[in-house]
């Protein structure tokens, strides 16, 4: 078994983590398919520069279109407990029910070391409001150079 070094030890006490907060229609378009994401960083003691990935793929009907993020990166510095939320587009979504979609983010701790998380998040339409629910998340990768 190999010996953690010294950053490997402090890297596992930060615990770099976003869990998946909420999904709902955004205000942003009446005439468009905007979807709200809210994500929070419940790390410990560190806050986290974030880069949400902004295109995706789903597939509606047996049919697959694109998922994309549409509004700049805002809040790019996430504290912990603090949320931010993305917003992203279907770009044919006349027939959504539900949906799977993967989301991946990539984020900066404190010592500059790049992380990448990725969510599966289930997307519905219950009585005209959207509902999402993270099926699977993964847990942070430390991105290699």
């Amino acid at each position: 078994m190999n010996k953690l070094t010294s950053e490997e030890t402090e890297r596992l006490h930060e615990r770099p983590y976003f869990t998946f907060v909420d999904a709902n229609r955004s205000s942003l378009s009446n005439d468009l398919f905007f979807i709200n994401l809210t994500f929070k960083n419940d790390g410990m003691e560190k806050s986290f520069r974030t880069y949400p990935e902004s295109n995706s793929k789903t597939n509606i009907l047996n049919k697959t279109v694109s998922f994309k993020r549409i509004e700049p990166n805002r809040t790019p510095v996430i504290k912990v407990d603090q949320e931010f939320t993305t917003t992203w587009c279907l770009d044919d979504a006349k027939n959504f029910e539900n949906c799977m979609v993967t989301v991946v983010i990539e984020f900066l701790d404190v010592l500059e070391r790049k992380y990448t998380q990725s969510f599966e998040i289930a997307l519905s339409m219950v009585n005209g409001e959207i509902h999402g629910d993270a099926i699977s998340y993964s847990d942070p990768v430390l991105k290699s150079e």
